[in-house]
């Protein structure tokens, strides 16, 4: 790979250059049938009677820490403080003594085993509450409402799908040898039992033919359980080669690449950065029936009348839980807002009532000339410096670039004028400038890492993306401060955030001209009066007086191969989304 020599930083478009050079950065997704398919994600199509592990790793869905059907998402049963994950609804539950009104108030009962289970009543296959039999919305094309906890919505049957089958709620065309059928019935997968899908006539879905078999021939790398091809990477049905199914022994566990049973490795400080539940590490360790961090043993905070924060069960909201901001009941909430306004873990106050919004936690005066020495956009206070926000003396603010313009902050009143140079001149990098290493810290749960990904997979200026650092520096600053650092547009060529996250692994020059490179656009492009400009202004300073910064940052590239290949948008196929949530796992949520 190092022959290649595709130097990384003269552009950092260069790096998706690596890409060429070895893996896409997509894993391979398995499917039902043991095959693999790297063109095909774990999901309903190819996962229809299991659910997808966070690898995305096809699983059969009945595993007490990775629970669930209709190639949805796996539940960590165990992490929401459920004891079993019934093996014929595959939904979590908790193993009662009676299970009626009283013992499962917030779910619906189910039999397993001969034992009375309270499942937690949210799933298409179980669905219920207050201790009532559960119902399986899914066997008649419906989906169990969350809220409700009914079976609703527009049932997926003969007179809906008339030409295909169901899957849960889901019509499909029923010509999938995973998923076969016709007239609305619940889909079959042929595949798994060794049949074929023929189809029913033109046009039409089919029904599985053939005699049921299942031998190395068509599950190669799964595991055969009678006529039934499974993944194979099971506790409960571990193996590989079309060989049969083995139940893993105790304190064993299928190692899904080898498809074989070996040694528990002990939960510990060593592999767990959340909490062990005997030998299963629960990530992250913030549930209030599953809370710890470093690899200690989690801790039931519910049971004791707390709750869980930062990996440690605390009393409920108070001034030591809640420091930055009020309490409504016993949820810590940020503070800001005009209906829920405080600080220090104070009772949350509704400034709405007293036409007053909030302020810094407190109630006050909406934004105006007494309240606001800069200028007013809606009911908050900016300082009034920056070239779409500008003003002062509580007036509303101006966004001079609509006019091309820029704002004069050499006077008072501070107004648009014209003027500003864009690029303006950049002698010589001054004497200090770096990029800083960050220091890894727990301040993002894993969940805020998945929905930054999602938020973000068109690249970091998109809407959604916006929208979500809005929010979450509203409700988790402490996160959105951490990731912000990487929140640059590398794909546009702007190596800030690479630049950021290789810090720690390049000597202080290193890092110094890294430092120069992203300072140099940065004064450069600072009077430009729009995005649009700024973005012309960086493209156009690269290849000119920010060359020589930009071609010495080449310094990263050993580091980018190696140690730092997390870094690397390469590693990630170049989607911005899926390289936050990686290189974010590094620094925000890392003790």
């Amino acid at each position: 790979m190092r022959r290649l020599i595709c130097l990384v930083f003269v552009t950092v478009l260069s790096l998706f250059l690596f890409a060429a050079c070895g893996r896409s950065g997509l894993g391979d997704y398995e499917l039902a049938d043991g095959g693999l398919d790297s063109s095909v994600k774990c999901g309903p199509t190819t996962c229809p009677g299991g659910c997808c592990d966070e690898n995305g790793t096809c699983r059969s869905g009945t595993d007490l820490v990775r629970c669930g059907t209709f190639g949805r998402s796996c539940s960590n049963c165990a992490a929401q403080g459920f004891d079993t994950c019934n093996a014929e609804t595959k939904s979590c539950g908790k193993t009662v003594a009676g299970c009626n009104a009283q013992t499962c108030p917030n779910g619906c009962c189910a039999l397993q085993g001969g034992r009375d289970v309270c499942l937690s009543g949210s799933d298409d296959t179980a669905c219920g509450v207050g201790g009532r039999t559960c119902d399986r919305c899914s066997d008649r094309g419906q989906a169990c409402d969350g809220k409700s906890r009914t079976c609703g919505g527009t049932a997926c049957d003969a007179r809906t799908c008339p030409n295909g089958c169901c899957s849960g709620a889901t019509c499909f065309s029923g010509r999938d040898p995973k998923l076969c059928g016709v007239s609305g019935v619940q889909c079959d997968d042929c595949q798994a039992k060794g049949q074929s899908c023929q189809p029913a006539g033109p046009g039409l879905g089919g029904k599985c033919t053939g005699t049921p078999t299942c031998s190395p021939a068509n599950c190669p790398t799964g595991c055969c359980n009678g006529n039934a091809c499974l993944p194979g990477a099971d506790d409960t049905a571990c193996g590989g080669g079309g060989l049969a199914c083995s139940v893993c022994p105790a304190n064993t566990q299928c190692n899904t690449a080898t498809r074989k049973c070996e040694p528990k490795p002990a939960c510990g400080p060593g592999n767990c950065a959340g909490c062990c539940l005997g030998d299963i590490c629960v990530l992250p360790g913030d549930s209030n029936t599953a809370c710890g961090k470093a690899g200690l043993a989690c801790a039931n905070c519910a049971g004791a009348g707390k709750v869980c924060q930062a990996g440690a069960c605390v009393d409920g909201c108070n001034a030591t839980s809640c420091p930055s901001g009020c309490c409504k009941g016993n949820t810590c909430l940020t503070g800001t807002q005009d209906n829920a306004c405080g600080k220090s873990g104070s009772t949350c106050a509704d400034c709405t009532g007293t036409a007053q919004i909030c302020n810094g936690g407190a109630c006050q005066a909406p934004c105006g000339p007494a309240t606001c020495p800069g200028c007013c956009q809606g009911n908050t206070c900016q300082a009034g410096f920056l070239n779409n926000r500008c003003g002062s003396g509580g007036g509303a603010c101006s966004d001079c670039t609509t006019a091309g313009q820029t704002c004069d902050t050499s006077q008072l009143p501070r107004i648009c004028t014209v003027g500003g140079t864009c690029p303006s001149a950049y002698p010589a990098c001054p004497g200090g400038v770096t990029t800083a290493p960050r220091t890894p810290a727990v301040v993002c749960g894993g969940q805020t890492l998945v929905d930054a990904r999602v938020a973000c997979t068109g690249g970091p200026n998109t809407t959604s993306c916006t929208n979500f650092f809005q929010f979450l520096n509203l409700t988790d600053p402490g996160c959105g401060v951490c990731l912000s650092d990487f929140r640059f547009n590398f794909n546009g060529g702007d190596g800030r955030g690479v630049y950021k996250c290789v810090a720690p692994f390049v000597d202080a020059a290193c890092n110094r001209n890294t430092g120069c490179a992203s300072d140099c656009e940065n004064t450069s492009c600072a009077m430009c009066p729009s995005s649009a400009a700024e973005s012309n202004c960086r493209s156009t300073v690269r290849g000119g007086q920010c060359q020589t910064f930009n071609t010495q940052t080449t310094c990263a590239t050993t580091a980018l191969l190696g140690t730092a290949s997390f870094c690397n948008p390469a590693t990630y196929g170049g989607n911005f989304g899926t390289w936050l949530e990686g290189v974010g796992g590094r620094y925000c949520n890392t003790p």
